[in-house]
């Protein structure tokens, strides 16, 4: 088979398909395999200046260290999950 017929092949399937979720599976899948896995291509404008004034901000030495970011996230998880079982009025019982 030719790239050719391939092409024509794969145009045919695409056309007979009424199925949307179908079709938007094929366009993501296209779309990341032509992209590569580049991030950066797939994300906003708005995204892509959050990104570099991250970067400005880490070169100005403003960044907080991971270890930091990791304990705040898990120290407001407990807290919503302790919120959220006693609301719901949840306990663990063996």
């Amino acid at each position: 088979m030719t790239t050719s017929d391939l092409k024509i092949n794969l145009l045919k399937l695409i056309v007979e398909t009424e199925d949307r979720e179908v079709l938007q599976e094929i366009a993501d899948h296209f779309h990341a395999l032509v992209n590569k896995g580049d991030w950066w291509k797939e994300i906003s404008e708005k995204e892509k200046a959050l990104v570099e004034t991250g970067l400005q901000q880490l070169d100005k030495g403003e960044g907080v260290p991971y270890e930091s970011v990791k304990a705040k996230a898990r120290a407001l998880l407990n807290k919503e999950l302790t919120t959220y079982f006693k609301q719901n009025e949840f306990s663990i019982t063996t």
